[in-house]
């Protein structure tokens, strides 16, 4: 898979001049198992081709990204617990 995910990889970069290096292999990884369920695409490699030749199926591809990657900053519990963790080393700095 490795192999498919660095092609995905330059196919941003290539053809749309996106630069998604950023986003670590496991969730490419899994964005891409995804791709391919919906998609009903029996393997990567016949991903990799709609990909290049579909724009329409690279932009969803790349809103999928968006959308799971930036789910974290919704969350507002994950939110609640930073904020304690800040006020937490905030009392800790005035007590020192």
């Amino acid at each position: 898979m490795n192999n498919e995910l660095t092609k995905i990889i330059q196919i941003y970069k290539n053809i749309y001049n996106l630069d998604i290096s950023m986003y670590d292999d496991k969730f490419l990884k899994q964005v891409l198992d995804n791709r391919l369920t919906i998609t009903q695409t029996q393997n990567p490699l016949d991903y990799l081709n709609t990909l290049s030749n579909n724009p329409n199926e690279a932009e969803t591809l790349l809103q999928t990204f968006n959308n799971n990657h930036t789910e974290f900053f919704r969350n507002t519990l994950t939110f609640a617990h930073l904020e304690q963790w800040i006020q937490l080393i905030e009392l800790y700095n005035q007590l020192k």
